[in-house]
């Protein structure tokens, strides 16, 4: 099954087993919105695999509601682009 254009969101994606996820997909092909609480890690997540494919970052608290819709919103915009 070939996962190219699919969409992930990974939580916890700028450290630990997050990061390797979201590494892991976008080898695969894959777009990849990784939700970070810790804003610092989730840019340098960003930013080191910027290379590898379609990788956003957008701080979110998963414990928080309104936190997680405006990760959704915001990732669903980014994830509607072509690119």
């Amino acid at each position: 099954m070939s996962l190219q254009g699919k969409v992930a969101i990974v939580t916890g994606g700028g450290q630990g087993i997050g990061k390797a996820i979201a590494k892991r997909f976008l080898q695969e092909g894959m777009k990849v919105a990784i939700a970070e609480i810790d804003e610092e890690a989730g840019r340098e997540t960003e930013a080191e695999f910027q290379p590898l494919g379609s990788i956003q970052f957008i701080q979110a608290d998963v414990s928080d509601e309104k936190s997680v819709q405006n990760f959704i919103g915001k990732s669903k915009q980014h994830n509607t682009n072509p690119n």
